[in-house]
C-alpha cells in the first residue's frame, strides 16, 4: 500500500511461506489516524533472495507501519542476502497514536545492517513496552554478520537524530532488547 492509506486491516498474516527468488520488501501499512491496524503478523516463513540480488528499492524484509497495534515477527528465515548499505530485516513504527507492541524473536537472519528498525523519534510513537506480549530478542547464533541489533531513530542510521517519540512521557526509555551474541544497539545522539 502508499503510505497515509485509510483502508483498516482487521488483521494481516503470512505464516509457513517460502518466497523463492525474493528481491523485494513487503510493507503492510494502516491508517495514521482513527483505528490502526490488527494485529499484523509474519510468523514461520522463509524468503530466499535470489542470485539477481535485490531490487534498487528495497528497504527492509518486513515492514508493518504506519498504524499498527500488535506486530508479529517470529521464527523467520532469510537466506542469500548479500549486506548492502542499512538494509534491514524487520521495520515497525507507528504514527497513530493509538498504542501499539511489537514481538520478535526465534528469527534466523543474515548480512543486514540491523535486525530491526523502530523509528522513535519526532512525529512517531515508540511501541509499548508494557505489553504483555512486548519481547525483542535473539538467540545464540541466529542472527549473524549483522551489525546492530536495533534502531531506534529514523533514518535509521542517523547518529544526529535523538529518542525523541510522541509519547515519550509514557515510553521514556528506548525499548529493551536481549540479543545474543553481542549486538548491540544502534549509536545515535
Amino acid at each position: 500500500s502508499a503510505f497515509g492509506t485509510t483502508v483498516r486491516l482487521a488483521s494481516f498474516k503470512i505464516d509457513g511461506t517460502k518466497f523463492a527468488n525474493c528481491a523485494g520488501s513487503f510493507a503492510v501499512r494502516g491508517p495514521p489516524t482513527g483505528q490502526p491496524n490488527g494485529p499484523v503478523s509474519f510468523t514461520n516463513n522463509v524468503v530466499a533472495f535470489g542470485a539477481g540480488g535485490v531490487h534498487a528499492a528495497f528497504w527492509d524484509c518486513f515492514e508493518a507501519s504506519e498504524g499498527i497495534t500488535q506486530v508479529i515477527c517470529t521464527g523467520n528465515k532469510v537466506t542469500g542476502m548479500v549486506k548492502s548499505g542499512h538494509r534491514g530485516f524487520f521495520q515497525c513504527w507507528s504514527k497513530n497514536p493509538v498504542p501499539w507492541s511489537v514481538t520478535f524473536e526465534k528469527n534466523e537472519i543474515a548480512n543486514f545492517q540491523a535486525a530491526i528498525h523502530i523509528a522513535c523519534n519526532a512525529t512517531f510513537y515508540a511501541p509499548n513496552t508494557h505489553a504483555s506480549y512486548y519481547k525483542i530478542a535473539s538467540e545464540a547464533g541466529k542472527i549473524t554478520n549483522t551489525d546492530h541489533s536495533a534502531s531506534f531513530v529514523y533514518p535509521y542510521i542517523d547518529a544526529t537524530k535523538t529518542y525523541a517519540p510522541e509519547n515519550i512521557a509514557a515510553e521514556a526509555q528506548e525499548p529493551a532488547v536481549s540479543f545474543a551474541d553481542g549486538l548491540t544497539v544502534f549509536a545515535h545522539a
